[in-house]
């Protein structure tokens, strides 16, 4: 058996290296995804497999005693080379693997079932199932592995930023350490100092100017010997703040690791980290002050990227990946909230996608995810300023109604409903069933408030779906 080689091999045995898992040590969450996968696919062998240049190796794995195989023998290899599962009913007859070790030796493999697990697109290797008899697995079991490997995906993509959060922290932490070493050695540096320094008498006057202070204010020494380091290099809303602090340095104080902006002679602003401390003379009497500055804008510019990837971490965690809608978690503390406000009379409105199984079947899951996306665009285009949507799960979405009565909620999900119907479908028409509750005397919690909205929507379906029920008397919205 010849083992397969990915068309961007080079590029995905790097992405392979980046996120230095390979013979790392067993972990709780790796475990958790083979044991569920064997559950699910009723099978006695279950691996996470990590595709090597020469090998495979598995981070998880269960029914099986080695730790890696060569990659010439794996079927995992033959895996990665597309975007789909992998299924082989039996080895014996499938010419990529039948002369493969695990096929015709002792471990006797004969069915496999293998999606592949990728990071930015590159396949690192794949979640596998495996019995020693020949079987298939059941729609509803691929479909289920198929959600297990992409949610093992998601886990590497979140170690691959991990690492690179605590990489930048790392960095970050170094350049501040290197920072204070500067300012530790400063009273026996200048000129050659790492960092832009000058001195001015009492009065502000420059008088010497290093190498990195022309570097940093983009001018020479003898362009400001003389002059007024506050006329040129304070920005204006700076100006009082800054003779303050010269105030403070010329009686006797220091000033240490202040963030402020500066202003270079060609009027660019640069953020610094400033400090200043006395110049002394033979009495020990101050006669000016040592000024000292560290570009800092490269350390700003991280700290801003920092910020944006914690941003988008959050934002990952709170959205549905399929649908870009808020996930069940986010909505579910969005409603708790607005629930916990007594005077909110607050709405919901639960939908279900009409025959979305018999859909997904006909028409494939691809087909199917895109309806479930198409959906969440109109019912949030549906929505009013204040509303939320969620999706719920599966096909099943949650819209929130802040300060909004039975009647009206009644009135947008009527809506919902009609935009749906009426929608461009490409396979064919689709339509979803609605249940509205509102927040009454009648409703004492939270969860009664959501059972009553889930017993709605299901007498919507048990009517013939395509309808709003909003009241215990199966009151419904008119059927187009």
């Amino acid at each position: 058996m010849k083992s397969a080689e990915h068309p961007a091999e080079a590029d995905r045995l790097a992405f392979l290296k980046r996120i230095q898992i390979l013979d790392t040590e067993r972990e709780q969450i790796y475990d958790d995804f083979v044991t569920l996968a064997a559950a699910i696919c009723e099978v006695p062998i279950a691996m996470i497999s990590l595709v090597d240049k020469e090998r495979q190796w598995f981070k998880s794995k269960m029914g099986v005693e080695d730790q890696e195989t060569p990659r010439d023998c794996s079927f995992c290899t033959h895996t990665i080379l597309g975007s789909e599962p992998m299924i082989i009913e039996d080895a014996t007859q499938d010419p990529r693997v039948s002369d493969s070790i695990l096929v015709t030796g002792e471990l006797h493999f004969r069915f496999y079932a293998g999606v592949p697990v990728t990071i930015h697109g590159y396949p690192m290797g794949a979640l596998c199932v495996v019995d020693t008899e020949p079987r298939n697995l059941t729609k509803a079991q691929e479909t289920s592995l198929v959600v297990l490997a992409r949610q093992l995906s998601q886990c590497l993509e979140s170690r691959l930023e991990q690492m690179r959060l605590e990489e930048a922290k790392s960095k970050q932490e170094d350049e501040e350490s290197n920072l204070e070493l500067a300012r530790r050695r400063f009273e026996d540096l200048f000129q050659n100092m790492a960092v832009a320094c000058y001195t001015t008498d009492i009065e502000g006057i420059v008088y010497e100017f290093n190498q990195q202070a022309e570097e940093l204010f983009g001018c020479k020494a003898w362009e400001i010997f003389g002059k007024v380091d506050t006329d040129h290099f304070v920005l204006e809303e700076d100006k009082s703040k800054a003779l303050e602090l010269r105030t403070k340095v010329v009686r006797g104080q220091s000033v240490q690791g202040q963030e402020r902006k500066v202003r270079a002679l060609n009027h660019e602003e640069i953020w610094t980290l400033f400090s200043a401390r006395p110049l002394l003379n033979d009495q020990r009497s101050v006669t000016g002050v040592i000024n000292v500055y560290h570009d800092i804008a490269a350390r700003k510019k991280m700290e801003s990227e920092l910020s944006e990837m914690n941003r988008a971490l959050e934002s990952l965690a709170s959205t549905d990946a399929l649908t870009e809608i808020p996930n069940r978690r986010w909505i579910s503390d969005y409603l708790e909230a607005q629930f916990a406000d007594e005077k909110n009379t607050v709405s919901i409105i639960l939908l279900d996608v009409d025959n979305f199984k018999s859909y997904n079947d006909d028409f494939g899951h691809q087909a199917g995810d895109q309806v479930l996306r198409t959906v969440g665009k109109i019912i949030e285009r549906s929505c009013r300023g204040g509303d939320r949507v969620g999706r719920y799960g599966g096909e099943e979405f949650i819209v929130v109604l802040p300060n909004t009565g039975l009647r009206e909620a009644k009135i947008v999900a009527e809506r919902m409903r009609s935009e749906i119907e009426n929608a461009l479908w490409e396979a064919r028409k689709v339509t979803a069933s609605f249940g509205v509750a509102s927040r009454d005397q009648a409703t004492e919690s939270l969860s009664q408030l959501v059972s009553v909205a889930d017993i709605r929507l299901y007498s919507a379906k048990d009517l013939g779906r395509n309808r709003v029920v909003a009241s215990a008397t199966n009151h419904v919205s008119q059927v187009a």
